[in-house]
């Protein structure tokens, strides 16, 4: 008996650790994410159309194979028992394997069809009324809270600042509890943008990974119903 007792006493003294392979993995992956927040100050404008949801979809693919690499690498790279392998090995190498390569590629492609759609010898600039068919209030654990309007009928999602969140609230008559995260709008408020058109591509400026200045939000005149946007002067 005594071997046996020693073998599983010296199974639980092996402490979880990851080599020194791993934390280079872990570093490349964190220094993508780096490098997609670096890239987002360059993002200064939403599109509206065209979507380009084949874009996300391929970048959620590649993701999603670079995950599977990052658990192979978890697992054969992290040592101590089979629960630090799952949760080491597993779940934190393949979440960061996912987003890192997912936010990068999310982000080049938003530049790069940016680009394309909206060549400057195409392109064409006005100010307009967007209306805003909601808006809605985020405010993760650690990053900044958000919010957020959705146009309608050209849905995407476009930041703004707390004011005009503050604004929305008071012409409702609505309390700024702090479990609110959604204030119906169904085109009576509208966002004052600058706007770019080239084709049919559109899209808002000064926005993007930035939120419309402050005082972009007001109430909607009547010859907003039923447009998408409104030009104005």
């Amino acid at each position: 008996m005594e071997p046996h007792k020693s073998s599983e006493t010296a199974e639980h003294q092996i402490k979880p650790s990851v080599s020194r392979a791993g934390w280079f993995w872990l570093g490349g992956m964190f220094a993508v994410v780096a490098l997609s927040k670096l890239l987002e100050t360059f993002d200064r404008s939403t599109t509206l159309v065209p979507m380009r949801a084949d874009a996300i979809y391929m970048a959620i693919v590649f993701a999603l194979l670079l995950a599977c690499l990052s658990v192979i690498v978890g697992v054969n790279e992290t040592s101590g028992p089979p629960w630090t392998k799952f949760t080491c090995g597993v779940l934190a190498f393949g979440m960061v394997g996912f987003l890192a390569p997912f936010m990068l590629l999310s982000q080049i492609s938003s530049l790069f069809f940016a680009r394309i759609d909206f060549s400057p010898d195409k392109v064409r600039t006005f100010n307009a009324l967007l209306p805003i068919g909601r808006t809605w209030h985020s405010k993760p654990r650690r990053s900044p809270e958000s919010f957020t309007i959705q146009p309608t009928p050209l849905w995407s999602n476009i930041d703004i600042a707390r004011e005009d969140w503050n604004f929305m609230l008071a012409e409702l008559k609505l309390n700024d509890d702090p479990e609110r995260d959604d204030i119906p709008s169904n085109g009576r408020f509208c966002a004052r943008v600058r706007m770019q058109q080239a084709g049919p591509a559109l899209r808002v400026l000064n926005a993007g990974s930035h939120a419309l200045p402050k005082g972009s939000v007001i109430l909607c005149p009547p010859e907003t119903d039923g447009l998408p946007f409104l030009e104005i002067s």
